[in-house]
């Protein structure tokens, strides 16, 4: 869950994200703005997917929410109602997201929802400088007819050590985000995962390639992260 808080700091109003990313949980903090949840599953089947956004503020925030591709380029793909809009103090909205472009039937694909939430100005001091915070959170753009399902995807991974490097080989069609990875020589944790493979994410019918300490014919541990948020027990693997 991402959490923005605001703090002033010698003049200047600040804000700060608290990043819970792996927990599916609904933060009901005072002082806070929060998504309903930390990733968009969007079936194709459905006219729309939505994302509820609390302002437990005392403050009223402009928001403006659009959808952007792997690479940081705004989506054609998508739209996103209302783009942008006042939220105000203890009030609740939701984001719409509607699929309007051409995308892949054979496998999920994976956009990234950002929402930006610009605080207001002091009415006693307009020079104060203000800072937004973006958040970025994966939509998982998912056709209807796949085959297995994201529990198999997980576990048909396919892992294979080469001179300290391992790839992995996701053939399904389902996206599947590592969250966490271990050898008998190494061991991370999520948040270095998410470093190594960027956003932990291995998309569908695709692959990764980590450094990371390995042997062939060992062991591999990992977790993925499931459609809620969570991380699943520990799977292993052997190393090809």
């Amino acid at each position: 869950m991402k959490m923005i808080k605001v703090k002033p700091l010698l003049g200047v109003a600040l804000l700060f994200i608290a990043n819970h990313a792996l927990a599916d949980e609904k933060s009901e903090s005072a002082g806070s703005l929060s998504m309903g949840a930390t990733r968009v599953i969007y079936r194709a089947q459905e006219k729309e997917a939505a994302m509820p956004i609390m302002n437990h503020t005392h403050l009223t925030y402009l928001i403006q929410s659009w959808i952007e591709d792997k690479n940081g380029i705004r989506a054609k793909e998508f739209v996103v109602t209302p783009p942008l809009f006042q939220l105000k103090s203890q009030k609740n909205s939701q984001l719409r997201m509607v699929a309007v472009g051409n995308l892949p039937q054979d496998r999920e694909s994976v956009y990234y929802l950002i929402s930006k939430a610009i605080p207001p100005t002091p009415e006693e001091n307009k020079n104060m400088l203000q800072l937004a915070i973006k958040t970025r959170m994966k939509l998982f753009y998912r056709p209807e007819g796949l085959q297995g399902s994201p529990e198999q995807s997980a576990v048909s991974l396919i892992w294979q050590c080469n001179n300290d490097n391992i790839k992995i080989i996701n053939n399904s069609d389902y996206s599947v985000v590592i969250a966490k990875l271990a050898t008998a020589a190494k061991s991370v944790t999520t948040d270095k995962v998410m470093d190594l493979i960027k956003g932990g994410l291995v998309p569908a019918k695709d692959n990764v390639t980590v450094k990371f300490i390995c042997q062939s014919n060992s062991q591999i541990r990992y977790a993925v992260m499931n459609d809620f948020g969570g991380i699943t027990d520990n799977l292993t693997a052997t190393l090809q």
